[in-house]
């Protein structure tokens, strides 16, 4: 009789165990989940453009605005080795352009730009400054650029001029000129970083 309970008992689980593994499979069901992710395309693309030269003051020389364009004295948002010619006191050169922001994504200048006059060999550069403005309107009064997700191109206009100062003569004073050449080369570099 202990046989026969066993075997009923064993039967009566097993009819148990088929059963739950009947029930979990009707309950169970596969989730599915379709559909598309779309990343929109960005670019990163500030640059200078316009660059042109401007009024020239005396005898001051200084390359065209061509001439450093295919020269390779402008990259993306630097400005390298301009040379100028100030031979004399009063002489000065302007140049002038724009960076834009033609990318996607707003740009954050990091800092205030970095560069000046060094001299040329030979010459002298102790009486050559120059006077570099960004017209930081409203798109750039934080030091951003915005992206042109809106359509439009934000621009910050920048002129520069370099000068040699002029000649003085005191009151009581003879003094005699003589032209000493004045002579440097310019860099300037701004660095853009993603806002």
């Amino acid at each position: 009789m202990r046989g026969n309970s066993k075997s009923v008992a064993l039967a009566v689980l097993g009819v148990i165990l088929v059963g739950m593994t009947i029930a979990y499979a009707a309950l169970q069901t596969n989730l599915s989940i379709s559909g598309s992710v779309q990343s929109p395309s960005v670019s990163w693309d500030v640059h200078i453009i316009n660059f042109a030269k401007g009024t020239v003051v005396g005898s001051a020389t200084g390359p065209t605005a061509e001439e450093l364009t295919t020269g390779g004295h402008l990259n993306a948002t630097a400005i390298s080795d301009v040379a100028v010619n100030l031979p004399k006191p009063g002489d000065s050169i302007t140049y002038s352009w724009d960076i834009v922001n033609a990318g996607t994504i707003d740009a954050k200048l990091t800092s205030a730009p970095t560069g000046g006059i060094r001299c040329t060999d030979g010459k002298n550069c102790n009486d050559i400054t120059y006077n570099l403005a960004c017209d930081t309107a409203a798109s750039t009064a934080n030091n951003v650029l915005y992206a042109t997700n809106d359509g439009d191109t934000d621009t910050a206009h920048c002129t520069l001029v370099i000068s040699r100062a002029a000649a003085t003569v005191s009151q009581d004073a003879n003094q005699t000129y003589t032209s000493n050449d004045g002579a440097g080369t310019f860099n300037m570099a701004w660095t853009y970083v993603q806002n």
